[in-house]
């Protein structure tokens, strides 16, 4: 979970300027914790949300950036490892918005 939320969070701070705003929240919607984390950078075309979470994937804004494309994958297989639904979309403050919902397991 660590390195999910590391990732998350280091990817907004990587693709947000330098005095950019990023907001994480967690919040519970009906069955599931929900995770979100955005940022104010240029976000991400919507044809793309299917092909960022893919090993090595770099879009064509991003080749100047450092990393290695792998920060959305390893998000992606610890997110499948818990059972958990990965969800991407524009954010309120213009870049990209991440939601991890979380099922959550009520045992009697």
């Amino acid at each position: 979970m660590r390195i999910l939320i590391r990732n998350l969070i280091e990817n907004a701070l990587r693709y947000s300027a330098e005095k950019g705003l990023i907001r994480v929240s967690l919040a519970s919607e009906k069955d599931s914790l929900v995770l979100v984390v955005e940022d104010s950078g240029k976000g991400v075309a919507t044809e793309d949300f299917d092909k960022i979470t893919e090993r090595f994937y770099r879009g064509q804004d991003e080749q100047n950036t450092s990393g290695a494309g792998l920060g959305l994958a390893l998000v992606k297989d610890i997110a499948d490892f818990h059972q958990a639904e990965l969800n991407f979309g524009r954010s309120e403050l213009g870049g990209l918005k991440v939601s991890v919902l979380f099922p959550l397991i009520i045992q009697s």
